[in-house]
């Protein structure tokens, strides 16, 4: 299997497309942190490779959320004065949050059909509730305020949740003003992990879908940049792991590694949901999770197709080692 150090990128996909689907996972994947019978976004990228396959990534486990404090001074003087005492509320918050969004789901569920809201179970809408110290750039302030930041599941359920804070509707009773609720959700995504549309985006890891593109390519491999050449591709190109036994490598320093069911299935058996099955059951390994059946097929007709999870982003990553901690 070839090496790859901790900043060289396993896929780099040119992204020219960008959105999300809500996504229900039949079985838990320890590889992509998702647990049985959960609902959650996930944002697809469309795009290319360096050598021209056209590729969807599928991108789990980033959640929405949003930031919240009281709008009034004399409430954030008296309830939101330190997070110890802010603390004290968030279990309140999250029951009152959770029963509302429950309650407008019922009331929706029952206009259109009165046995589904007898059947209705409570859903969880809340991912995480916490504290968050920061400075707000609205005004002149010397020191940092406090603030909820609010995890949720669904992204269409923010606007109803700021609703509820905007007409004083949580525990404590007072007026709350939302921050970063407006940023959709994509966007959001775009902004925490510096992916440019029309850039770059940079995976240390992934699982590919079957069916796998066949070993004869149509193309011919694009032809590397002359040196001297400044363009974005020419750049990031460079970072794609060289190999030198593939046939379609341009020169020894810059490798258009193309995805096909052979150096796939050699190089890269763990890289791919069920040939990482196979090969664990022929070597008598202890079993891998199953793959879930939404994983199991292609979505698309993209030539590849792949999961993969935020922490194998390395966009954050490769900025701060080529420009300083300091440059995030």
């Amino acid at each position: 299997m070839r090496e790859m150090s901790s900043l060289e990128p396993f896929v780099s996909v040119n992204v020219v497309c960008i959105d999300h689907v809500m996504v229900r996972s039949r079985n838990s994947n320890e590889y992509l942190q998702v647990e049985r019978d959960e609902t959650r976004p996930v944002i697809r990228v469309f795009g290319s490779t360096p050598h021209g396959q056209r590729v969807c990534v599928h991108v789990h486990g980033f959640l929405p959320y949003f930031y919240f404090r009281p709008r009034l001074i004399k409430d954030q003087q008296l309830y939101f004065k330190t997070q110890e005492q802010v603390e004290t509320y968030l279990d309140r918050m999250r029951d009152k949050i959770e029963k509302y969004l429950n309650d407008d789901e019922k009331r929706k569920r029952y206009t259109e059909n009165s046995k589904e809201h007898k059947e209705y179970r409570n859903k969880k809408y809340i991912a995480g509730i916490e504290t968050y110290t920061s400075c707000t750039i609205y005004g002149y302030h010397n020191e940092e305020h406090v603030f909820v930041k609010l995890t949720v599941y669904n992204p269409a359920s923010i606007r109803t949740i700021c609703t509820l804070l905007e007409t004083g509707g949580l525990a404590i009773g007072v007026l709350m003003q939302p921050y970063e609720s407006h940023i959709t959700y994509v966007n959001k995504f775009l902004v925490d992990y510096n992916i440019t549309p029309m850039g770059w985006l940079h995976l240390s890891d992934g699982r590919f879908r079957l069916p796998l593109p066949s070993n004869e390519s149509p193309f011919p491999p694009p032809q590397p940049l002359l040196p001297g050449e400044s363009s974005q591709q020419s750049r990031v190109v460079r970072l794609i792991p060289a190999n030198s036994s593939d046939e379609n490598s341009g020169n020894g320093s810059v490798s258009y590694f193309r995805f096909s069911q052979n150096n796939i299935s050699s190089n890269f058996h763990d890289k791919c949901w069920q040939l990482e099955e196979q090969h664990a059951a022929r070597d008598e390994q202890d079993p891998v999770e199953p793959v879930d059946d939404v994983m199991s097929n292609k979505d698309t007709i993209c030539d590849l197709e792949l999961d993969a999870h935020v922490v194998n982003i390395l966009n954050i990553t490769m900025k701060k080692a080529k420009f300083g901690r300091n440059s995030i």
